[in-house]
């Protein structure tokens, strides 16, 4: 038998039980170990609150991301076009593909938002963005063979990295980033030809309906990174990728046949629906502002606990200084660790791709003109040709940042893993526990200056008691509402209102993208007629004009245009809350249009309007 002893069949069984008791408590211990972690992380607000959330305010982005995990659970109750919505941007409406909707994470949370509010799923869904993302990672490095301490730590670094800790203050999408280390997996296996064609292409089909479903941003650089990926596999393995062209081609048609059943709808709808949009979605000038700086990588921001204040506040100014945006440090020590590993490791394939794949990332991320120490340079980058293709021109640069902090997690993770199989073969005894325990200071020193500056601000959440599960308590189911601030960035906090209340009424305005006249994308809502009204509903709330009255008008002037407006869109009540500059204004104003006084209840006034518009 070459000195090999065949085990009995009850042996074999015994220590396959033994195999897969392991792998149930591997699993188990790094799962419950994530969800600890990304609950402290947000201390003392619990997940399920409905009665704090991200942010100093609740206004802007975060009321946007309660608003879109609001829409699938809409759907399961009321029905509808899952792909475009009249409940916003009244009369006009909106293509909810061209908006950061995220339909997956929103079906994934509709029970929780069904039972506890929209408000306690964005809660849940970052806590869950945090934890799954690490345990993604997890997973494939633990496929890849790596000992449960190597693999959890890359996994911690992935899913708790300042890209995802920068991302998930507002921008739940962005950081629900499950899918990239798993269609590493897939091509890996793929090329590695571990995994047939027809497997890798179908586990890539799905992966990709996912991510569109998840983020169609984070699916765009997915795909560019791909390219790049397969390129560079293409020189490190120039002698035998011809043999490997068969089975990219038999995979991409796997990959077809599951995507484009499932996407071809979605995207006519992207391309030619009811309010698509050709063109970025906002100028490209703003878009490459947000980019990396030289020292992004070595310079922390305010987002990391450790740090000298002077460094923090510069690398704070990255990014354009969208702290929203700026997850691309690493940490000097860090940066010194993955050196050490590709000198040591350089004649592996996949530490070579892997660091490779960083470099191009952390390239792409630096726009189109290399900046160093905040002072831009003469320096023209790739990006600034790239940035010019339809692919391109609804990217932000420093979101690669993504694929730079999941090449360094492996990386590391790999690294890890490796020295301690140097150890355990080389050492005994005494000097095995000396080893492990300096590549496990080796390690901590590496991530410690990943520590986030947790928790995350958080702010109450105040909706008024008229708006309910059911809607707004008085008008009918589909009814038109108009509220004052205007729903406009940032201060959108009737979309926070109707999210509360199941979007179960109409909104006018919204902080979301819209088509123009002319097929271009835009965050300024249509004007409507009269325009006078939705002046006087965004200018209130600035000071702007005479109390917030449009220039040359008065209070019953306007009166008349409000009233034409109620009757014109068939509005079925008005909601003014006490803020901003002018509230009483536009109390006045409202007053005289429907000839009623108003309902108080909590810090807004309510007018309920019969069919037509009218008091």
């Amino acid at each position: 038998m070459n000195g090999v002893v065949s085990e009995t069949p009850q042996a074999a069984r015994q220590t396959g039980g033994r195999r897969l008791s392991g792998s149930v408590a591997s699993w188990a211990s790094a799962t419950i170990l994530y969800a600890a972690l990304a609950a402290l992380a947000f201390f003392p607000v619990v997940p399920w609150s409905s009665s704090q959330i991200l942010g100093s305010c609740t206004c802007g982005d975060i009321v946007t991301q309660v608003w879109s995990t609001s829409w699938v659970p809409h759907l399961l109750t009321s029905g509808g076009n899952p792909f475009f919505t009249d409940v916003i941007a009244v009369p006009h409406g909106a293509s909810m593909l061209m908006n950061a909707s995220s339909m997956f994470v929103s079906l994934l949370l509709s029970p929780i938002t069904l039972t506890l509010g929209p408000v306690a799923a964005v809660n849940v869904g970052t806590r869950l963005a945090f934890a799954a993302s690490a345990l993604s990672l997890f997973a494939v490095l633990k496929k890849w063979g790596l000992r449960w301490p190597a693999a959890f730590i890359g996994g911690l670094v992935y899913g708790f990295s300042p890209y995802i800790v920068s991302q998930g203050n507002t921008h739940l999408q962005m950081a629900f980033v499950i899918i990239p280390p798993l269609w590493l997996l897939a091509w890996e296996r793929l090329l590695t030809r571990r995994w047939t064609p027809r497997r890798a292409g179908l586990w890539l089909g799905v992966m990709a309906v996912i991510q569109f479903f998840i983020s169609i941003d984070v699916l765009s650089t997915l795909g560019v990174m791909t390219i790049v990926g397969l390129a560079l596999v293409a020189v490190i393995r120039r002698h035998d990728i011809r043999e490997r062209v068969s089975d990219l081609v038999q995979a991409a048609g796997y990959a077809c046949l599951v995507a484009v059943p499932l996407l071809a709808v979605p995207i006519y709808y992207i391309l030619a629906g009811p309010g698509s949009f050709s063109g970025p979605e906002q100028p490209l000038s703003i878009l490459v502002s947000y980019r990396a700086d030289a020292l992004s990588v070595v310079v922390p921001t305010s987002l990391q606990r450790l740090g000298p204040p002077g460094w923090t506040a510069l690398g704070s100014s990255f990014a354009g200084g969208n702290l929203t945006e700026n997850g691309e440090y690493l940490g000097i020590p860090l940066v010194v660790a993955l050196l050490a590993i590709l000198v040591w490791q350089r004649r592996s394939r996949l530490v070579i791709t892997l660091a490779l794949l960083g470099a191009v990332a952390y390239v792409l991320t630096l726009g189109t003109s290399l900046s160093v120490d905040g002072h831009s340079t003469w320096i023209r980058l790739p990006y600034d040709v790239l940035s010019h293709l339809p692919i391109f021109q609804d990217e932000i640069p420093i979101r690669y940042s993504l694929y730079l902090q999941l090449a360094a997690a492996s990386l590391l993770a790999i690294g890890a893993d490796r020295g301690l199989t140097r150890v355990l073969l080389r050492c005994e005894g005494g000097g095995r526990r000396l080893g492990t325990t300096l590549l496990a200071l080796a390690c901590a020193a590496s991530v410690i200056p990943l520590w986030p500056a947790l928790p995350y601000p958080s702010s109450k959440v105040n909706v008024p008691p008229v708006f309910t599960a059911h809607g707004l308590v008085g008008v009918p189911t589909g009814g038109a509402v108009l509220a004052y601030p205007y729903p406009v960035s940032p201060y959108d906090q009737a979309m926070l209102w109707q999210a509360v209340a199941g979007l179960n009424f109409r909104l006018f305005g919204g902080y979301i993208y819209t088509s123009t006249p002319a097929g271009t994308g835009t965050l300024a809502t249509p004007t409507l007629t009269p325009p006078s009204v939705q002046e006087l509903f965004t200018d209130a709330v600035w000071g702007v004009g005479d109390r917030g009255l449009p220039t040359g008008m008065s209070v019953s002037s306007v009166a008349v245009d409000l009233r034409a407006f109620l009757v014109r869109y068939d509005v079925s009540a008005v909601v003014v809350q006490e803020f901003g500059a002018y509230p009483d204004t536009v109390a006045s104003v409202v007053t005289a249009a429907t000839g009623k006084s108003p309902q108080h209840t909590g810090d807004v006034l309510l007018w309920r309007l019969a069919s037509g518009g009218t008091g």
